[in-house]
C-alpha cells in the first residue's frame, strides 16, 4: 500500500525480526494514520531535500515485535511516531541536524554512525 509518493506501508513495516519469530507486524488504523503524517511532515521533505532514498532501519512496531526487540515499554514507534532511518551517502551528523530543525520533529538523537531516531509529536491513542 502506497503512503506516500515514495514510501509504502510494507517498508514502514518492514522487520527481519518480525519474520522470523512469525510476528504480524500490522499498524491499526490510527497508526497509519500517524505514519501518514509522518511520512508527509518529515520523510518526504527528507527524501526532497537530499535527493536520495531514505532507508528504514526501524519504523513501526506492534507490542509484540518491540517486545521481542527489547524496546521501551511506551515506544512511539508502536503508534506509528517514530523511526529510524538513514540515507546512503549521508553522515548521521548531517541527518541529524536537518531532522532537528524541522518544526514537525519532537526529538530526534543518532544511534550510531549511520542511524538516526527521530519522533514526531505524540498523535491521538
Amino acid at each position: 500500500m502506497k503512503i506516500t509518493q515514495h514510501f509504502t506501508l510494507e517498508e514502514l513495516t518492514a522487520s527481519a525480526t518480525a519474520r522470523s519469530r512469525g510476528i504480524k507486524n500490522e499498524p491499526d488504523r490510527q497508526a497509519i494514520i500517524n505514519l501518514t503524517a509522518l511520512c508527509v511532515a518529515v520523510l518526504e521533505p527528507l527524501r526532497q531535500w537530499w535527493g536520495r532514498e531514505v532507508k528504514i532501519g526501524s519504523g513501526y512496531r506492534c507490542t509484540k515485535l518491540n517486545d521481542a526487540v527489547g524496546g521501551v515499554r511506551n515506544s512511539q514507534h508502536m503508534y506509528g511516531e517514530a523511526m529510524d532511518i538513514r540515507i546512503d551517502g549521508v553522515s548521521a551528523n548531517d541527518l541529524y541536524s536537518f531532522l532537528k530543525k524541522q518544526p514537525e520533529v519532537r526529538y530526534a538523537y543518532k544511534i550510531n554512525g549511520t542511524n538516526v531516531h527521530f519522533d514526531i509529536p505524540k498523535g491521538k491513542r
